[in-house]
């Protein structure tokens, strides 16, 4: 989560159900955490200053 924060892209679902576990040789807990359905994600930095921010400009320049 701290990852697609730090585009300023809030998840808007977060619960149990969208939170996947998948098996990892390399994690000493032998799994990873993946974070599933984005269908309800905003961009908090859009909503706050019309895209005219470094952030704006850097999510559309990655193309998102």
């Amino acid at each position: 989560m701290d990852y697609i924060h730090s585009f300023g892209i809030i998840h808007g679902d977060l619960k149990l159900g969208n939170v996947l576990l998948k098996t990892h040789r390399v994690d000493r807990r032998g799994y990873v955490a993946k974070v599933s359905d984005f269908g309800m994600c905003k961009s908090l930095c859009i909503a706050c200053c019309a895209g005219q921010c470094s952030m704006c400009k850097r999510l559309v320049a990655q193309g998102m």
